[in-house]
């Protein structure tokens, strides 16, 4: 897993290098790593905000006030028990279509009451922003930015600790705050930490800018090899409707949920 933290310092340090009072050579050859790093990391985070979309929908059974569930509750608990867990959600994610899902979990999160700490509008962009990078209506680079500044009901949402990780969240946090109060493609370059080899190479010039070195990183020769997905869809169902998940595992009743 990378850290997500090093891996946005680096995309934000090349948007920062293509901006128009770079020396022309400089702003070419970050143009030149952007195109190839900015596909990688932009499935990193959708391949992670589609895993992180189907663990918070497992808590669909007991935190919407509706009696539902999501149908993939019974494969993960067949093979996992119960009660299913965030990781358990994980492994089975690889075997879904992300596009029939995601217009499923949209639903899910945005058409049904949501206990506060739990899915709801929070998680419905998430996953609304994940749906229209699949279907080509964001830019990488695009969706790398909105993702960034994306939170769940606790907080930075990349923060779950599947594919990528978040080293640092209150640095993290800290990093969004200024990004949102300052233009950190014309201010200083205080606010990150982090920086990869080829990306140290165009800044040592530059006066004033101090980072630390990034081992860990796509740009460093850690390819992001994508998750291959696929052909299973989800519905939401009643839980009246549940099918026999495996031997000896009780769900609660409908009830018990509250």
């Amino acid at each position: 897993m990378y850290d997500v933290y090093q891996e946005i310092c680096d995309f934000y340090f090349l948007k920062r290098l293509m901006c128009p009072d770079m020396p022309l050579s400089i702003q070419l050859a970050a143009r030149k790593i952007m195109d190839y790093y900015a596909p990688q990391l932009a499935r990193q985070i959708f391949d992670y905000t589609f895993a992180a979309c189907m663990g918070e929908a497992r808590h669909a059974y007991k935190r919407v006030e509706e009696p539902i569930y999501v149908d993939y509750f019974d494969d993960v608990l067949m093979d996992y028990g119960y009660p299913p867990s965030r990781d358990s959600v994980y492994r089975k994610c690889e075997h879904y279509d992300p596009e029939n899902c995601l217009v499923v979990l949209i639903e899910l999160f945005e058409n049904y009451k949501w206990e506060d700490a739990y899915g709801g509008d929070s998680w419905g962009n998430i996953a609304q922003q994940a749906y229209k990078y699949l279907r080509g209506e964001l830019t990488d680079e695009i969706y790398i930015d909105i993702a960034v500044d994306l939170h769940h009901n606790g907080g930075v949402y990349l923060d779950k600790g599947y594919i990528i990780y978040l080293g640092d969240p209150e640095a993290f946090q800290d990093f969004l705050d200024y990004k949102a109060q300052f233009d950190i493609l014309k201010d200083e370059w205080d606010y990150m930490a982090y920086v990869s080899e080829p990306v140290g190479k165009l800044i040592r010039n530059i006066p004033h800018v101090k980072v630390n070195s990034s081992e860990k990183t796509i740009l460093n020769g850690f390819e992001y090899r994508p998750v291959e997905y696929g052909t299973k869809v989800i519905e939401i169902k009643e839980i009246e409707d549940i099918t026999p998940i495996a031997k000896n595992v009780v769900v609660p009743e409908v009830s018990e949920r509250w």
